[in-house]
């Protein structure tokens, strides 16, 4: 496999881990029959949103504070600040 993260190639050998650092803009070619896992690195967009949708029903005062998505942004790895 060949990466090209932020324009730098990096290649990837048998056993070998690759580490892309947040919020890179990367991407791969395959170059021959290959299994790739991915195993970090993915915000956990549902358990956000359940989080999220439980804090503004049932406890609006929490939600008023900007705190409190942001350390829910933080602690399931979310981006995108919404409202």
């Amino acid at each position: 496999m060949k990466f090209v993260i932020w324009g730098e190639d990096v290649g990837a050998g048998t056993e070998c881990v690759v580490k892309v650092p947040a919020l890179r803009n990367f991407s791969l070619t395959v170059l021959e029959d290959a299994v790739m896992y991915d195993v970090g690195g993915s915000p956990r967009w549902q358990a956000y949103f359940e989080d999220r949708a439980s804090i503004l029903k049932f406890d609006p005062a929490r939600a008023k504070d900007p705190a409190t998505f942001a350390a829910l942004r933080e602690k399931f790895g979310v981006q995108l600040s919404i409202g």
